[in-house]
């Protein structure tokens, strides 16, 4: 897929990358064999981790159980930025809507945004498994490893595999529901779609349906290039959906953050089970960490963002309640049930009560 698009295309995602690549600071220096040890590590750490992340995730009997659990990509922070362009541009197109063609001017300013958020989390990001675009797999940004095993006075073997624990977890939830990457697609695709007559009791006079779809689409434009960056650094407190949901649209944004409260608690409560056997400092990591994160990393903290819910936090870290309340009553391979189809995920009632969920979903 596209990282751009065409010259109608709201932004242009791998100019934004190329961008971002230029402006972003490159980290801490780091000489060549440092560098050079760092990425061959980092690739030891994540071979390392699939094995466990497959068991201690509890979804080793919808798997295939063969072969690495993703490609690797030991990437710079301009790699990073690379790297994401097809992803976000994917993830995107349904937050951008259809209808009105961006300007030239519109598009050059969502492509600048789109830069300027590329470089900020190209910094802050760790790691990240991407589902999404023309190169899946799990991005390593070894400058920003350097940099937080610094900051947190952490081992760096045990800190590189933790991580790699983490986001391999989430490799493993895609690959046990190989259905649930076009799933969340059309979910997003649904909160960003022009209200239907059913949600507005507007007439169906195809006139005014067509009025509507195009001045949503220019809303869309407009309105990205302009909040992408709050949104992404937190201060555009309702996201950029905020005031523009539909009835229908808010339940499907309710069902997104259940299903990114899913995958990233799941993900938590997976790279903290593996217990000091394995990873020796791992409670002294979790401590570290938690002053340090703000929730979600990667293309998660994006998405959430812009729909606004991050500022729902509590909603993420409810999804590691939840699967430990699962896995209380059902065993570690309880949590399973939850990937065999998009009927079994959990709603956004059940997030937060996982009792209903384990009422309504056989094991």
């Amino acid at each position: 897929m596209s990282g751009g698009g065409g010259g109608s295309a709201p932004l242009d995602w791998n100019m934004a990358a190329r961008a971002a690549g230029r402006i972003a600071p490159p980290g801490p220096h780091l000489r060549a064999t440092e560098m050079q040890a760092l990425t061959d590590d980092l690739r030891v750490q994540a071979a390392k981790a699939w094995a466990p992340a497959v068991e201690y995730s509890g979804l080793s009997g919808l798997l295939d159980g063969g072969g690495p659990g993703a490609p690797v990509h030991v990437v710079d922070r301009a790699g990073w930025a690379r790297g994401n362009a097809s992803a976000m541009s994917r993830l995107s197109s349904p937050l951008l809507g259809a209808g009105a063609p961006a300007g030239p001017a519109a598009r050059s300013v969502a492509t600048a945004e789109a830069a300027g958020m590329l470089a900020l989390l190209s910094s802050r990001v760790l790691g990240q498994f991407d589902p999404y675009g023309a190169r899946p797999g799990l991005y390593l940004i070894a400058p920003n490893m350097a940099a937080t095993e610094r900051v947190l006075d952490a081992d760096p073997t045990d800190f590189r595999l933790w991580v790699c624990l983490h986001e391999l977890t989430h490799a493993a939830q895609f690959r046990a529901a190989p259905w649930l990457v076009e799933h969340f697609i059309a979910l997003i695709a649904g909160i960003t779609s022009p209200a239907r007559p059913a949600d507005t009791d507007e007439s169906t006079n195809p006139v005014i349906e067509g009025v509507a779809a195009v001045a949503h689409g220019a809303i869309m434009t407009t309105r990205f290039a302009r909040a992408l960056v709050s949104s992404v650094r937190g201060t555009a407190g309702g996201g950029l959906m905020e005031g523009m949901l539909s009835p229908h649209q808010r339940v499907k944004l309710a069902e997104v953050t259940a299903i990114m409260s899913l995958l990233e608690g799941h993900a938590d409560v997976t790279m903290d089970a593996v217990g000091p056997d394995l990873i020796p400092t791992v409670a002294d990591l979790r401590r570290g960490f938690e002053k340090r994160r703000d929730g979600l990393t990667g293309a998660a903290r994006v998405i959430a963002r812009l729909l606004g819910m991050e500022a729902k936090l509590e909603q993420y870290r409810s999804g590691a309640a939840f699967v430990s309340a699962v896995q209380a009553a059902r065993g570690r391979d309880g949590i399973a049930a939850a990937w065999r189809g998009p009927q079994t995920l959990p709603t956004a009632t059940e997030i937060t009560d996982p009792a209903a969920w384990l009422e309504r979903v056989p094991s």
